[in-house]
């Protein structure tokens, strides 16, 4: 295992007080210790930054001041991170284990890839679901028009990020704009059999009076990038173009 890969996590917050210490912790409590964690959070009026003070020392950095949403929060954060990797854990998310990031530096090391996904666990109320993805799955036709990999299963090459960011004109769906946008440039994709987060099921993403919002962006991303005739007739042998083996 390559121990002198860094990794760099990013956390946005905002009004978290009941959520951001599990995050902070499931963080601080990885086995991997290469690791720069910097928390962003968009000027919290409740007890979220006394919060995350307690851990000031364990190699956490923080800034809270007001931003214009939560991909505005991601991009500022890109100027700041120095990792290797970037990895976005939100506020009320955490990692699965203590030796998440250990494993997915493992794989890391051993194969070479841009951006690495693996899968993740919805965490609702009563119940808890695995999210498996695979390469076959998002070379499908319907990953376009449907549900994306969930940006809480992606560490990405800080590089990508220099020509690359998140367009901030999305509201709920930038993280799928992104994933689109390092298709079209032909950024190196790897599925890792890692279960890496467990996502809460309760965000903004997650929210079904958030439906019309994202299917409205969908639609809008994709139209402003595919000619509709050869979006709807020939997906299925676009999408593999963005895949290398």
């Amino acid at each position: 295992m390559n121990t002198n890969l860094k990794i760099s996590i990013v956390t946005v917050a905002y009004n978290a007080e009941n959520s951001i210490e599990n995050t902070i912790l499931s963080v601080l409590d990885q086995t991997y210790k290469n690791i720069e964690y910097i928390i962003i959070d968009g000027g919290s009026i409740d007890n979220t930054i006394n919060i995350v003070k307690k851990y000031e020392h364990n190699n956490l950095n923080y800034i809270s001041e007001k931003d214009n949403g939560i991909y505005n929060a991601m991009n500022k954060s890109i100027n700041m991170v120095t990792g290797d990797y970037v990895y976005f854990l939100n506020c009320g998310d955490t990692f699965h284990s203590n030796d998440t990031v250990k494993e997915v530096v493992e794989f890391l090391s051993r194969n070479k890839t841009e951006i690495l996904f693996g899968n993740i666990q919805n965490v609702y109320t009563d119940h808890k679901q695995i999210e498996y993805y695979n390469n076959l799955k998002i070379r499908s036709s319907s990953f376009l028009k449907g549900q994306s990999i969930c940006h809480q299963a992606i560490f990405a090459d800080r590089k990508i990020f220099e020509d690359i960011q998140f367009d901030e004109q999305y509201k709920i769906c930038a993280d799928k704009n992104w994933i689109i946008e390092c298709m079209v440039n032909n950024k190196n994709f790897m599925h890792a059999n890692i279960l890496i987060c467990d996502f809460d099921k309760h965000g903004i993403s997650a929210n079904p009076q958030n439906s019309y919002v994202i299917k409205s962006e969908t639609n809008k991303m994709l139209k402003g990038r595919f000619p509709i005739k050869f979006y709807l007739f020939k997906s299925i042998r676009f999408v593999p173009m963005f895949f290398r083996r």
